[in-house]
């Protein structure tokens, strides 16, 4: 994954998932007890909201709950949280709100939340 780090310590990675299928996540720290992570669940969107970019991207798919789950794993190699107890995490929240709308893909979206929060998964 391509990854770029801001002044303020943001991150943000785009993971190539297959050719033209692309998702963005995003770290940003200090929120919550640590850091939060934005996560995408579509390859661009259909609901066209004037606010966001992703809106003027057509939509190309739903990321399957593997490719939800990647963008955590992506993220917690960079972040270092590998092995983690949860008073050291820097990453302590994840939040579907990256590309797509969430709940258009819902079936994944739980999927992907069962694998991640699963204490035998990555949890």
């Amino acid at each position: 994954a391509d990854h770029q780090v801001s002044r303020d310590g943001t991150q943000k990675w785009l993971a190539r998932f297959g050719p033209g299928i692309e998702g963005e996540s995003v770290y940003i720290p200090d929120v919550g007890k640590a850091g939060a992570l934005c996560v995408s669940s579509q390859v661009g969107c259909t609901l066209n909201c004037t606010f966001c970019h992703t809106g003027t991207q057509k939509l190309v798919r739903n990321l399957t709950a593997q490719e939800i789950v990647s963008q955590v794993l992506i993220a917690r190699d960079a972040l270092d949280g590998w092995p983690s107890d949860e008073e050291d995490r820097r990453l302590t929240n994840i939040v579907f709100m990256g590309m797509g709308e969430p709940l258009y893909n819902l079936d994944n979206v739980a999927e992907a939340i069962d694998t991640i929060s699963d204490g035998d998964g990555i949890a």
